[in-house]
């Protein structure tokens, strides 16, 4: 069933995920977004995504404890984030405090591209979907991420920049990289037929909690 947020009236979101990207030079990032889907009679369905809510933390457990915070404020799905291994271990803990508290657990899911951490892919997607021709990202007034893009965006050294210097647009480009990628009438049966390193992680972390 569609759901409704008051920052958005009238929108009725098909799916919400989050992501996230890990202090580092910068705080951690975390973005949450709505799908809305509709439908172009040319076209067939359309997906537009809105910001539903940011957060920026220095410190990793708080980034953590406000996810799964997160995840049970907007029912959200799935969470998007660079695999790790520094920061894998901290999420079953993280799991385990949240149990106690009655809060979702955390789920994480491999961003596509990420392995390096480098996010050019990821900008260039962000960049046409907030082109004015054809926008289909929306961040809302006073978002955090409007000044980060408008800046990142435009930098020369692009093509060298991480996530781990640019957080917060790293976090919308992951979610937003694996929404376009996974629409909803695709299943991940179909992904793993490419043989995908991503898809691979991104199951095997989903298995094991990690």
């Amino acid at each position: 069933m569609p759901k409704e947020f008051a920052k958005w009236p009238g929108v009725k979101f098909e799916r919400v995920y989050i992501g996230i990207a890990w202090p580092a030079e910068k705080p951690g990032f975390i973005v949450v977004i709505g799908e809305e889907a509709t439908s172009i009679e040319a076209y067939g369905r359309e997906y537009r995504h809105y910001v539903l809510e940011e957060v920026e933390e220095e410190n990793l457990h708080q980034l953590l404890r406000r996810c799964s915070e997160l995840i049970g404020t907007y029912n959200a799905e799935r969470v998007i984030g660079r695999y790790d291994e520094h920061v894998y271990p901290q999420i079953p803990r993280c799991n385990n405090e949240a149990r106690k508290l009655g809060l979702p657990e955390i789920r994480l899911d491999t961003a596509p591209y990420s392995k390096d951490k480098l996010i050019s892919t990821h900008i260039n997607l962000l960049q046409d979907k907030l082109s004015s021709a054809k926008q289909s990202l929306y961040l809302g007034e006073g978002s955090i991420l409007s000044g980060r893009i408008e800046s990142e965006v435009l930098m020369d050294a692009i093509y060298k920049a991480t996530d781990e210097q640019y957080p917060a647009t790293a976090a919308l480009g992951y979610v937003i990289s694996v929404m376009v990628s996974w629409p909803p009438n695709r299943s991940d049966e179909d992904d793993s037929e490419d043989g995908d390193y991503e898809y691979r992680k991104r199951t095997a972390c989903r298995s094991t909690g990690y």
